[in-house]
């Protein structure tokens, strides 16, 4: 009863500690804070009214469990490298307290109101810790964020079935809530109500996260025997990506997986009570996993809804499925010859050192993606924060500086020179460049012009900020002042090849053709493997009747880059014009594969089915 009444007093300190500075708007986060607690107040003490004439109706087993506080002690080292990029991360731990608080009290409750005996232990901390690892619910909606909480020990208390003769929770806990959350926030249009763009866009700013992930994800997977889930995982989504990349004709995704469906793939799937016991049917069953994040990321993408939902909604559907899985892996089993049955107990290293090869073969693709790669698939009208995208440009500025932090394992280059990167400024003519070049990867042209143009005020002999500086005036129609900056450029560095393309661009723009195509031709002498720059001659050319010129740069285009659809369209068209039909329909398909819906080449298809039409009467 003493335990029962330090239990009453709890939410008593909750309410002053509510008054804690924490992020964002503070009246509606504290006035969540009062109201989920007063709540808890109230179930507890209906609780000692209902039961006060029974002996002894509230009890407590300690109950430490390994996997529970070395997974708590595994995602708290997360937390800690994660906050050392993200300031948010900090902010926030006093958020995370108050739901570890609540997580407690209400696994009490509940376990109490079902007349059972309540487990303490470090249980609720990796339910908390994992559920804030993918959803941020804003300061104006942070009921959820305990609703959260509150249905992940529901569905663990009420949603089991009989598995081996026990009974046991059907879904992981936090994954149970997660996708119902993420169904509601889809079917309801309120995805802007969290976090979510900021939270997988803040996975990408330390520079070593994948690294961390995977080092962490070995210690679970060694104590408890869950490689061959991760494996399957890994194995199964990137063939997926591969497979569906050969299919397309081009790459649908700017690396195999991000950072935070690495994190479902090591901690989210591999619940022990939720995923198969057989070898067989764990590998299995992270196959069929990484294939079902996918399809369900296509889906997602075609329904122009976030996709960063993908890893989420995948995991009850396979839950589901455990059983089988086991089934088959029980049958599998029994094919297996008895000579090779005492081979299996090395299963387990050679799937650890299996998924190390794996992860250690892609990782230059996760940390350094195709710069060149254009998204051919829908996208949903989600915009990231303005603070998330400044510190976003400021890192990927300080990655052009230190090309070394994009190396596999460059923790000591990344304690070099990112320790107080979020404080980054700029202070040369390069970084203001650099950082403008990133806000354009970012897709914000504004704040880039901003950046070249102090980057030239700076120092103006610095050829690469003239020319990203009139690389924009070009991009926002203002060719003259382009024209001057591109001028400079090249009087800096005459063996610019990116200038010389962008000013040749320009004068033919502007009605010089002869000086446009000597200065497109320079480009090439220099940088022969400048597909923009082939077709961006080959274009001229062509526009001037001189198509059998234009048809060896459009040549030279598609052998650099094959997924480049613009020079498919303007190698066709060149071609059908000279007759070569056959070949010509051939580039007009692959253009159309490479730009769906692109009118041009629909029509230019059309046009050439009625000349191949007439040609058969």
């Amino acid at each position: 009863m003493q335990f029962f009444s330090l239990m009453v007093s709890l939410p008593d300190w909750l309410f002053e500690a509510a008054w804690l500075p924490s992020p964002g708007n503070q009246g509606p986060l504290t006035i969540t804070l009062l109201s989920v607690f007063t709540g808890l107040v109230i179930w507890q003490v209906l609780l000692w009214w209902c039961f006060r004439h029974r002996q002894r109706p509230f009890q407590v087993q300690l109950s430490i469990r390994r996997p529970h506080y070395i997974q708590a002690c595994l995602q708290t080292c997360l937390y800690l490298y994660w906050g050392l990029h993200w300031h948010e991360v900090r902010s926030y731990a006093v958020l995370i307290v108050f739901q570890l608080l609540f997580a407690y009290l209400f696994e009490m409750l509940l376990s109490w109101s079902r007349r059972k005996v309540w487990h303490l232990g470090f249980g609720p901390f990796p339910v908390v810790l994992s559920i804030n690892l993918f959803m941020w619910f804003k300061p104006d909606f942070f009921i959820f964020q305990f609703l959260l909480l509150a249905l992940t020990y529901l569905g663990k208390e009420f949603v089991t079935w009989k598995r081996n003769g026990k009974s046991t929770h059907i879904i992981n806990p936090s994954a149970f809530s997660l996708s119902l959350l993420s169904v509601g926030l889809l079917a309801t249009d309120s995805v802007d109500k969290t976090f979510g763009l900021d939270l997988i866009w803040s996975f990408y700013l330390p520079a070593n996260f994948y690294e961390v992930i995977f080092l962490l994800g070995l210690v679970v997977q060694f104590l408890f025997s869950t490689t061959l889930v991760t494996f399957g995982a890994v194995l199964g989504l990137y063939g997926m990506v591969v497979v569906s990349g050969l299919i397309y004709g081009s790459s649908v995704v700017i690396t195999p997986f991000d950072a935070s469906v690495f994190l479902g793939l090591t901690l989210l799937i591999t619940d022990p009570s939720t995923t198969p016991r057989t070898k067989f049917g764990k590998f299995s069953f992270g196959l069929a996993y990484g294939c079902v994040i996918l399809c369900t990321f296509f889906v997602l993408r075609y329904l122009r809804q976030p996709s960063y939902f993908d890893k989420i909604l995948a995991v009850p559907l396979m839950n589901l499925l455990v059983m089988p899985f086991d089934s088959l892996g029980v049958r599998v089993q029994g094919w297996i010859s008895k000579s090779w049955r005492p081979v299996a107990r090395y299963v387990w290293a050679v799937s650890m050192c299996g998924y190390a090869v794996l992860i250690f073969s892609i990782l230059p693709s996760l940390k350094m993606p195709n710069p060149d790669f254009v998204d051919p698939l829908p996208h949903a009208a989600i915009r990231v924060s303005f603070p998330m995208s400044e510190l976003r440009a400021k890192y990927i500025a300080l990655h052009r500086q230190y090309p070394e932090l994009d190396q596999p394992f460059s923790f000591k280059s990344e304690w070099a020179h990112l320790r107080n990167a979020y404080k980054f400024e700029p202070v040369t003519a390069e970084e203001y460049n650099n950082l403008g070049m990133a806000y354009l990867d970012l897709s914000q042209s504004g704040q880039a012009l901003s950046y070249f143009e102090q980057a030239v005020d700076i120092d103006p002999s610095h050829g690469p900020s003239q020319c990203s500086l009139g690389n924009q005036r070009f991009q926002q129609g203002d060719i003259e002042a382009a024209i001057v900056h591109l001028r400079k450029a090249i009087q800096i560095d005459e063996k610019d090849a990116t200038a010389h393309r962008i000013l040749g661009t320009a004068l033919s723009v502007q009605g010089d053709y002869i000086e446009g195509v000597k200065h497109l031709e320079q480009a090439l002498q220099f940088n022969a493997a400048d597909d923009d720059g082939h077709l961006i001659l080959g274009t001229l050319l062509a526009a001037h009747g001189k198509l059998d010129q234009a048809i060896i740069h459009f040549r030279h285009a598609v052998e650099i880059n094959p997924n480049l659809g613009g020079a498919h369209y303007n190698l066709g068209k060149a071609l059908v014009s000279e007759g070569k039909i056959d070949d010509g329909v051939r580039h007009l398909y692959k253009a159309q594969k490479l730009l769906p819906g692109d009118p041009e080449v629909s029509k230019e298809l059309q046009n050439v089915r009625l000349v191949k039409s007439r040609q058969r009467f």
